[in-house]
């Protein structure tokens, strides 16, 4: 059996996602937030009212653009598979997912996943 290769993160900005288009990777992973009605593709944190998003290794301005779900999607030109990592504690995150998959009609393969945060 083949083995499946799967890009994690590569998919949290539009760099990783040309890298990992030209690889030809089975699988591209990203992070996905629901923010202020928005889905967002990134791995950095929100860090509530501080103006700032961080991770172990990085810290960036919360004013900085930040990469939405559908301009992630549009830029694919390969027609890669998508795992989408639902992050965040809210249940609607889930579902603002699942309506925008619907609404956008895509008929590729698409994986989902998330963790359930009490």
């Amino acid at each position: 059996m083949p083995a499946l290769a799967i890009a994690h993160r590569a998919g949290n900005s539009l760099a990783g996602l040309q890298a990992a288009n030209a690889l030809g990777v089975d699988v591209i992973e990203c992070d996905v937030h629901e923010h202020r009605g928005r889905l967002e593709v990134r791995h950095l944190k929100t860090a509530g009212p501080l103006p700032f998003l961080w991770d172990r290794w990085e810290i960036a301005s919360a004013y900085a653009p930040r990469l939405g779900l559908e301009e992630l999607l549009e830029a694919d030109n390969r027609g890669a598979t998508f795992m989408l990592d639902i992050k965040g504690r809210r249940a609607s995150a889930a579902q603002s997912v699942a309506r925008f998959l619907h609404a956008r009609g895509r008929h590729r393969p698409v994986l989902v996943c998330g963790r359930w945060w009490p």
